[in-house]
């Protein structure tokens, strides 16, 4: 990408004056990381069933400051050394999950400044801002390549400012099963924007200046595709001494399209819940009005964007009403071994189009063994889940899923 290679050379004529044993130790004195990534997926869909196991590995390697600037290198790879035919030409698997595309990529190549409290990156790198969101939740970590800035010069005020350019995107699979790769927009492993489509922009601002609420204001486009605006507001308390917490939560946002003949949409999103101890629960109510909404520029977030998600699978932006129920209890007052937690979660959307109806029905577990053997596990993450699909209209699906990661 040009921008990457003039910020480049933009460093290389910076610091050709200053001593080399200084740029050197910048490079030795870096800090490497990695995750090792272990999946299992047991799925059936339609009467047809298929199961995979997936190995990654990430490498990541961030050189240490120099006048500002550092330069961070992330490579990734998954191998499905067991996969049998079936698992391999499993739709879901290949499409939908981002789960079966062996291969290696180097996902992160880019440059950093850091001037005062502000941030700046530029070439391939994961980013988590509004409107643009790496999924974080699969073999491999989705990546972009363009360029981001975070700012935290208003911190006084609990103000942090956001801004994203983008003109790649790699998913977590290529196409097709292949390997992971780096597509233009229009060209993007699930074709989720026209052909039309090129660069896209975000420009986000979260406040959270007020205790317990948290404010958050974006607005994103891919041109010659569609533009969009997202806000949301989030605020948790507690009652009095008898130690029960509350929180709630709203969320808007529309989506309108170059295309004339695509019709605009919109979404919004309440969200209610209360806790006691380890013991959570919530109730969440949502509408889609008008087309598909989009819930973002690109990415598929750490989460899902609309609060009637499942555990497992994202809402859907179709016109819709929807509403979920989820409960979960965290046993680490009863068992002494880091953070342990169970949970369950109901989700029902009722679409307008079609007449479809999808309801969802998730139990899960995670498990993080932080404070067994005197911590010797404490980098070590697992959970585990089923999930079952029920359509109106056939093709019920249901999914088991595992996973372990190891943070080194």
């Amino acid at each position: 990408m040009k921008v990457l290679r003039y910020a480049f050379l933009f460093v290389a004529l910076g610091v050709s004056s200053n001593a080399a044993d200084s740029l050197s130790d910048a490079i030795m004195g870096g800090k490497a990381s990695g995750v090792f990534r272990s999946y299992y997926f047991n799925q059936e869909v339609g009467g047809d069933r298929a199961n995979i196991l997936d190995f990654s590995l990430r490498l990541n390697y961030a050189t240490d400051s120099y006048y500002g600037f550092k330069a961070t290198v992330t490579f990734q790879g998954v191998s499905t050394p067991f996969a049998d035919d079936n698992a391999k030409n499993f739709g879901a698997f290949r499409a939908v999950n981002g789960v079966y595309g062996p291969g290696a990529v180097m996902s992160e190549a880019y440059l950093s400044y850091i001037f005062n409290k502000t941030t700046i990156k530029v070439g391939r790198q994961f980013i988590n801002i509004p409107l643009v969101g790496s999924g974080m939740g699969k073999p491999i970590v989705q990546s972009f390549e363009g360029a981001a800035i975070k700012s935290d010069e208003l911190n006084s005020t609990g103000t942090t400012l956001y801004a994203a350019y983008i003109d790649k995107y790699q998913f977590q699979t290529g196409k097709n099963g292949n390997p992971p790769k780096f597509f233009n927009l229009a060209d993007s492993n699930h074709a989720i924007y026209s052909a039309n489509a090129k660069e896209g922009y975000a420009v986000g601002v979260k406040n959270n200046y007020f205790k317990g609420l948290d404010l958050t204001a974006a607005y994103g486009l891919v041109a010659d595709d569609f533009d969009i605006f997202y806000t949301e507001a989030k605020y948790k308390n507690s009652i009095g001494d008898i130690g029960v917490r509350y929180n709630l939560a709203g969320q808007l946002s529309g989506t309108t399209y170059d295309n004339s003949a695509k019709d605009s949409a919109l979404f919004y999103g309440l969200k209610l819940g209360f806790g006691h101890n380890g013991f959570d629960i919530y109730g969440a109510f949502a509408q889609v009005k008008g087309g598909d909404a989009q819930f973002g520029v690109a990415g598929g977030f750490n989460k899902c964007v609309l609060f009637t998600a499942s555990y497992e699978a994202c809402a859907l932006y179709n016109e819709s009403n929807q509403y979920a129920f989820g409960a979960s209890y965290n046993l680490n007052s009863l068992f002494d071994v880091g953070s342990l937690k169970i949970g369950a979660v109901y989700s029902d959307m009722d679409f307008k189009q079609n007449k479809e109806e999808i309801k969802w029905t998730d139990i899960y577990a995670e498990f993080a063994p932080q404070n067994i053997a005197n911590g010797i596990f404490k980098n070590i993450f697992m959970r585990a889940s089923y999930e079952k699909e029920d359509h109106k209209l056939g093709n019920d699906a249901d999914i088991f899923i595992f996973r372990f990661d190891y943070l080194f």
